[in-house]
């Protein structure tokens, strides 16, 4: 490459060929970036520094000659990057920062952590981890910083990378081709996500100039698996291991994989490859806190070479054969998710969470991007704990815009999603409500995940957007854990006295619907019939159920707000006003309870109808009363007919934008449904939930003595 022969004294270009020699000079610097991860021989310093003395001069002699076109700028601009990359992985940016450049570089950080588009949600201000990543960048690679302030794009991928995913700063500096082909595939998210809390073992690392991945495999001299391991990322083949190879099971003798089954050889293209299309497929592949690993998260099993099938992992030992997403996170790791919220140092930990793309909009809350899903923190015996993620997803996802759209009204067969997908999606905005369990709460929190696995396995498991979607599965393992233990078992036991007309228990299960349907007029005529049967003892019992029930649930960060009550002073009270009092303290306490459900009408007489067929179908379904694609097809074409406002409704809104949100199509007419969305809503409803119930329990303080004729 002879630049200086095609360039005048004046600095005027000689040949048109200019511009090939600087684009051959930027693929000549990425071929020394591939080289220097790990793909081919490497160069001395001295000829590396030739190299990035001849990129200097390169892009002196453009700038010179500005104003520069389109297709000149951005050449210059890629060179630029692949110079500045070469500099940072040899140690040669020097140059520190001034004060008014680092002040500048954080403010371009918080203008992206502000934007709503690219990090949505009510943090306006740069994390403590933010600031210890911008602080590392501009004290180590100076000169990409400055780039950095000059260059808008590069900043937000940056930020997209390092802050909002939480992937290794290293790799997005020294390596720019290689973070880019990440990026594309999502695995920054990844890697980022499971990842970003232990920094002393990123997934991803640069070790002694070369990148690594860690991976879940490979195969020692005996057939055993070698466990988790750093390979270079440019390894031809990566033998990836069964999870449940080795594990001994005699209680399943059939999940039990042959230990000399050849482990899963792939490419580390195509894990990206899968990676990258996991919005459409689930998959083999999947990120872990051992690395990446053989995981098919749908069927929660790893896939054989030798048969071509899944060995799925005995749903008994789920604890065993599940990968963890993330592993050794201390109290104060899970406190900075779950902010105000009280974390007991021992236990198992149980969190209901969703996620959402989108805020609150002018119509109210948008029901496309969002997803719910449930975590649990397991303790690691050393003071720390590994957390797992659960969701409800069908087995068929959308491939294009138009599927999407068909499969609304759909009736897919579902399953346990391990690990849930939500986790990753770093550009979403994350809530959730974190649940300290006892020893029996944890019992009865395995045995619904066995339950529900089985019943996946077994085709019994169904996923409607409508009804029995995501939402409405987290309700449930919260209905299980919570309100069936400490405040239904109760009411049946009730209802069950001899002293007590059969018919009540039909009041308990219309109890049950009501609350569920958020049918605010059917919960209040449910819950008048059947206090109107019970006596006063019947009645205190209530009441200490729902004390019971608000204590773990909706008091759990504030017990101190709570007040108790007095049996003897319940006992002796006037018994209509005691029945008044318990009545609405049970109906409150069942509205704090409902976490995702959003009203869409008023009129409570529609109410739960889109319910009513979602069960209706999933009945015929489970009975096999006619076929699954005959179900499917009549109950997509009845949405699409009658519910064809449904198709469009991404916005759920609030009384007083209705006429105008009916005009653009954004208006659901199915009265309540249970949404990931819901959880925010759920949320700004907590100020006056809580004033209700202080309301309640002022009527149990002033509730007058009973007086005998």
């Amino acid at each position: 490459m002879v630049w200086w022969g095609r360039v005048t004294e004046d600095g005027s270009l000689r040949s048109a060929e200019a511009l090939s020699d600087i684009r051959a000079l930027s693929v000549r610097l990425e071929k020394l970036e591939r080289m220097r991860s790990g793909a081919g021989p490497q160069l001395t310093p001295a000829q590396i520094r030739t190299i990035i003395e001849e990129a200097l001069w390169a892009e002196r002699v453009m700038q010179a000659l500005s104003p520069l076109n389109f297709d000149e700028s951005a050449a210059v601009d890629c060179l630029r990057v692949n110079r500045l990359a070469t500099q940072a992985r040899e140690g040669m940016q020097a140059v520190p920062l001034s004060e008014q450049e680092g002040r500048a570089f954080e403010e371009k950080l918080l203008e992206r952590r502000s934007d709503s588009t690219l990090c949505p949600g009510n943090r306006k201000e740069l994390t403590p981890d933010d600031r210890i990543k911008m602080q590392y960048v501009s004290s180590t690679y100076p000169d990409s910083v400055r780039y950095l302030l000059q260059n808008g794009r590069s900043c937000t991928q940056f930020f997209q990378w390092a802050l909002r995913s939480g992937a290794p700063v290293d790799l997005f500096v020294q390596f720019p081709k290689l973070s880019q082909e990440l990026m594309k595939c999502h695995a920054d998210k990844r890697f980022g996500a499971v990842f970003g809390s232990t920094p002393h073992d990123s997934g991803l690392r640069i070790q002694d100039g070369r990148v690594e991945m860690k991976v879940y495999g490979g195969i020692a001299g005996n057939g055993i698996p070698s466990g988790s391991s750093y390979v270079s990322i440019h390894e031809r083949a990566l033998p990836l291991a069964l999870r449940n190879r080795n594990c001994d099971l005699p209680q399943d003798p059939s999940s039990l994989v042959h230990r000399s089954a050849a482990p899963y050889i792939v490419t580390v293209g195509e894990i990206f490859r899968q990676l990258k299309e996991k919005t459409t497929q689930y998959g083999r592949i999947e990120v872990a806190a051992d690395g990446v690993c053989n995981w098919d998260a749908i069927r929660q099993g790893s896939y054989d070479s030798e048969t071509g099938k899944i060995v799925r992992i005995p749903s008994l030992f789920w604890k065993e054969g599940i990968p963890p997403v993330a592993v050794h996170l201390t109290l104060e790791q899970i406190q900075e998710r779950f902010p105000g919220q009280k974390i007991e140092g021992k236990g198992v930990k149980f969190s209901l969470n969703a996620s959402r793309l989108y805020e609150e909009t002018e119509f109210g809350e948008r029901g496309d991007k969002t997803h719910a899903y449930l975590s649990l923190f397991l303790p690691d015996g050393t003071g720390r704990f590994n957390e797992m993620c659960f969701g409800l997803q069908p087995y068929v996802l959308p491939k294009n815009d138009f599927h999407r759209f068909w499969l609304i009204g759909g009736t897919e067969l579902a399953d346990v999603h391990v690990i849930d997908e939500s986790r990753y999606l770093s550009q979403r905005e994350h809530k959730g409500l974190l649940f300290n369990l006892t020893g029996a709460e944890e019992e009865l929190l395995n045995r619904f995940l066995i339950d529900e696995m089985d019943k996946g396995r077994k085709g019994h498991k169904i996923f409607q957007p409508q009804g029995n979607n995501c939402a409405n599965w987290i309700q449930k393992a919260f209905w299980k854990l919570f309100v069936d233990i400490l405040l239904f078992d109760s009411l049946e036991e009730i209802a069950a006295q001899d002293n007590l007309p059969s018919y009540v228990r039909s009041y308990v299960r219309s109890l049950e619907r009501a609350t569920k349907a958020s049918n605010d007029v059917a919960l209040q005529r449910s819950t008048a019939r059947l206090l109107g049967h019970l006596n006063r003892s019947q009645m205190i019992r209530i009441v200490f159920a729902c004390h019971n029930l608000l204590e773990k649930t909706f008091y759990k960060d504030r017990p101190q707000e709570l007040p108790s009550f007095e049996e003897s002073k319940l006992q002796q009270a006037d018994l209509e006003r005691l029945r008044r009092a318990s009545g609405n303290l049970l109906m409150q306490t069942l509205k704090t309870t409902q976490f995702f459900r959003m009203r869409i009408l008023d009129a409570d007489s529609s109410v739960g109808f889109v319910n009513f067929l979602n069960r209706f179908f999933k009945f015929l379904i489970r009975e096999n009363a006619l076929s699954e694609f005959l179900i499917n097809r009549i109950y997509q074409l009845f949405n699409f007919l009658l519910f064809f406002s449904w198709r469009f409704s991404l916005f759920y809104t609030e009384k007083g934008v209705r006429l105008k949100a009916l005009f653009t199509n954004k208006y659901h007419q199915a009265g309540t449904v249970a949404l990931p969305a819901g959880l925010w809503q759920w949320e700004k409803r907590n100020a006056w939930m809580l004033k209700e119930l202080h309301r309640c329990f002022a009527d149990f303080q002033h509730l007058q003595p009973f007086q005998s004729c």
